[in-house]
């Protein structure tokens, strides 16, 4: 799946995946993923193949595992922004239970629940930003 320069807004989903749920390849570049919902990955869940995220926002989604984002699969985060989600249970910002995750230079801040909640392989590079230290690796 391929999203470009998109809004993804105000979905709900009744289990997974509010702004998008995806099992196969995924990219998202230049977009905004805010005020969905869903049990898991309020904006976002990510399962299967790989995938990218790249100068995205997501923020306001909720959800009860992975406010923001919800990732069982290898993916790669870079200059994008996880702020303002809630989850009820664990990932405020991003919910990572499985496989590589690797975050660059991007911002995850304010997120009810906790920014980061991981199981995985959990990398940082660069300069990245957290606000309650639940991200490894995070300055």
């Amino acid at each position: 799946m391929r999203v470009n320069n998109s809004s993804i807004t105000s979905k709900p989903a009744s289990y997974s995946g509010g702004g998008n749920e995806n099992w196969g390849n995924l990219r998202i570049t230049n977009s905004t993923l805010d005020k969905n919902s869903a049990t898991d990955g309020g904006g976002l869940k990510q399962s299967g193949q790989s995938g990218r995220v790249l100068n995205t926002t997501f923020s306001g989604n909720q959800a009860v595992n992975g406010g923001g984002l919800n990732i069982s699969s290898p993916i790669s985060i870079v200059f994008t922004t996880i702020a303002f989600n809630q989850a009820q249970g664990s990932g405020g910002g991003i919910y990572h239970d499985n496989e590589w995750l690797g975050i660059y230079n991007s911002l995850i801040a304010q997120n009810s629940g906790g920014d980061c909640y991981t199981e995985g392989d959990f990398y940082a590079y660069d300069d990245n930003l957290n606000t309650d230290d639940t991200c490894p690796g995070f300055t």
